[in-house]
């Protein structure tokens, strides 16, 4: 690689140096070496003739997902325009054999083009019947960001949130929804249903974190109420956290941590009551 570079700094414009650089990046046998030689020819030659169906190729065909990347991203920076480059990113959002390049397709697609039906009706169908939850992540993140106000959108959030089966799926969504439709009442409804049904006490906490966010006002007895009766420790630890540092002046804040310090049967929650108390101390100092 050192002797490459060299060439590339110290004879750009030889007759050789370009081709003996094209040559290493198809054939040498180490992959990573393939992916620098490609980044000094696309960085120095970026405007080469051959180069939108020389990447198009790769981005296609090689055989290591680290070049298909590199290809990829290198079309889509230095000629976002080529004819060809949108087909090819919608065959490889949905046919790359490797979720990682499926899921950049994805995310440059709804970079590039937010306002293609094609490009949206893509994105809805890795975003619900997709295997992949790294792939139906990238398909939900871009939909929210490009498409809140499309009708059915919020309706697609909703649905994911109840009946997905991935957890890390529902938190994700969880989360859009909260940050994109926070001011929609339906938002506030499936928090709170998710807080109380979800069967993963992850996603019940992160329910009830948003909740809070949403409806401060309202939130307290709720919390303070899975603070005693959610069947997970986790829930009960997180719940309690929350009183402390988010209600720290209320009277039932600390009648509640002192109950779960005093009764709470398992040594986590306890411990979250103790640290709880501990918070309320020190929020609650000189007022």
């Amino acid at each position: 690689m050192t002797a490459l570079r060299q060439l590339r700094l110290h004879w750009p414009d030889h007759p050789d140096v370009q081709q003996t650089l094209q040559d290493r990046a198809d054939s040498d046998t180490a992959p990573m070496n393939r992916d620098r030689v490609m980044n000094l020819l696309i960085n120095h030659w970026p405007k080469r003739s051959d180069g939108p169906a020389r990447l198009m190729e790769l981005a296609a065909d090689d055989d290591d997902e680290i070049i298909r990347g590199v290809a990829l991203e290198s079309l889509v920076q230095t000629w976002p325009t080529a004819d060809g480059i949108l087909t090819l990113l919608l065959d490889r959002a949905v046919n790359d054999p490797s979720v990682l390049i499926r899921a950049v397709a994805t995310n440059d697609l709804a970079r590039r083009w937010p306002k293609s039906p094609e490009v949206m009706a893509i994105l809805r169908n890795l975003a619900t019947r997709n295997t992949d939850n790294i792939v139906r992540i990238s398909a939900l993140r871009a939909i929210a960001a490009v498409a809140r106000e499309t009708p059915n959108t919020f309706e697609l959030l909703v649905r994911t949130a109840t009946e997905s089966k991935s957890t890390s799926v529902r938190e994700l969504v969880l989360n859009l929804l909260t940050k994109r439709y926070g001011s929609r009442g339906g938002t506030i409804r499936v928090l709170l249903n998710r807080a109380m049904e979800d069967p993963v006490p992850t996603i019940r906490g992160t329910a009830l974190s948003c909740y809070a966010m949403l409806a401060f006002d309202a939130a307290e007895s709720t919390i303070r109420a899975r603070a005693t009766v959610d069947p997970s420790p986790e829930v009960r630890g997180r719940a309690l956290t929350m009183l402390a540092w988010q209600w720290p002046n209320s009277p039932e804040t600390t009648a509640a941590l002192r109950s779960a310090l005093a009764d709470d049967p398992e040594t986590a929650v306890r411990e979250a009551a103790q640290a709880g108390l501990g918070a309320v101390a020190h929020l609650t100092a000189g007022s």
